[in-house]
């Protein structure tokens, strides 16, 4: 059994490895209800409003890219 401090730095490697397919294309975050069982509120909350401003961006910046031309 690893000390917490062990399976925390081995948590953090693999989320800092996470691979993002297109950061230009928005793909809703995966997950499961379990992983916030021991998170104040506000946490994810904070998490899913971040996230949609991050959808309406990414579909924003997709929306200007496809008006702009070099004609």
């Amino acid at each position: 059994m690893m000390h917490q401090w062990e399976s925390l730095k081995k948590l953090i490697s693999e989320w800092e490895a996470q691979e993002v397919n297109d950061p230009f294309v928005y793909e809703a975050f995966k997950y499961s209800p379990e992983e916030w069982d021991n998170v104040p509120a506000v946490i994810p909350r904070f998490q899913f409003y971040m996230q949609k401003c991050l959808e309406y961006s990414v579909k924003f910046n997709n929306d200007v890219n496809n008006w702009q031309t070099t004609a």
